[in-house]
């Protein structure tokens, strides 16, 4: 399975598990307004199903709210975020007027007593007088600087999703906005350029992160000749990318240059410093 086909499966995971920071986080909230006495394995099971119940409410809630529509709030999933906070804080809200009218006295006398028997327990365990003193407190703090150690030594920065996937296509930052800049550059001589060729050089200037997240493999023979024709060069990776409905294709060069076309005809190409991977 190549990166490109296998990007539908990341995409699922990712999303799997945004839903379910939703839930733990927009759960958490919700249980905040519960103000019965219950032990952790009901709290924690009333935060899954508070939080789950969050997550369809705030989807429900979404089209309410004044979010702006860029593509870092689409990106980040900010309105599923945003929504579900509100429905969480509204389920804490309800939670808080229903609990008033019940009772924990059992479940206290019962983690009380619970309470009580750890205490005449811990009275009877034999300590050192100080924490230091004890093999297991100076094993624990070991594990954990061991790993702080490791962690810090080997740690060399912070990974991007942006570059990682990049890479994948052979491309840099650099070239990505060497692209925006043939699109910006290219706008005073598009008189002599296809027509077609104002909306895609438009659009990879404003938009070269949507269009670096969008690319994708793509295939057309005919267009591979009509650029090599204008180019002199020989087309290494052909890739394509919709971007707000705009369909961008960006040829990678074997002299180094990356070229714009649409999916008929060639637009033009910027020297981005860095050779196609094959």
């Amino acid at each position: 399975m190549t990166v490109v086909s296998s990007i539908p499966q990341m995409l699922e995971m990712m999303q799997i598990a945004v839903y379910v920071a939703v839930i733990l986080l927009a759960g958490s909230v919700a249980v905040l307004g519960f103000r019965i006495y219950a032990p952790f394995w009901k709290r924690m099971a009333l935060r899954l199903v508070f939080g789950i119940l969050a997550l369809f409410s705030g989807i429900g809630l979404i089209g309410m709210l004044p979010i702006p529509d860029s593509l870092i709030f689409r990106m980040l999933q900010l309105d599923l975020w945003l929504g579900s906070m509100l429905a969480a804080i509204i389920f804490a809200i309800g939670l808080l007027l229903l609990s008033r009218s019940l009772s924990s006295e059992e479940t206290l006398k019962r983690s009380i007593e619970d309470l009580q028997e750890r205490l005449n327990r811990e009275r009877h365990k034999h300590r050192p007088d100080h924490a230091f003193k004890s093999p297991f407190f100076i094993a624990g703090l070991l594990v954990i600087v061991a790993l702080l150690i490791f962690a810090a030594s080997n740690f060399r920065d912070m990974p991007s999703m942006k570059d990682d996937l990049l890479s994948t296509f052979g491309l840099t930052q650099e070239d990505l906005e060497a692209l925006g800049a043939t699109g910006s550059n290219s706008m005073a001589s598009v008189g002599d350029m296809p027509s077609s060729c104002f909306s895609v050089l438009s659009v990879a200037a404003a938009y070269q992160d949507e269009m670096a997240t969008g690319l994708q493999e793509y295939a057309n023979p005919n267009l591979v000749s009509i650029i090599e024709s204008e180019t002199g060069s020989k087309v290494t990776r052909l890739m394509m990318a919709d971007v707000r409905g705009t369909v961008i294709v960006v040829a990678m060069m074997d002299s180094g240059e990356t070229c714009l076309a649409t999916e008929t005809e060639f637009c033009t190409c910027a020297s981005t410093g860095t050779q196609a991977k094959a």
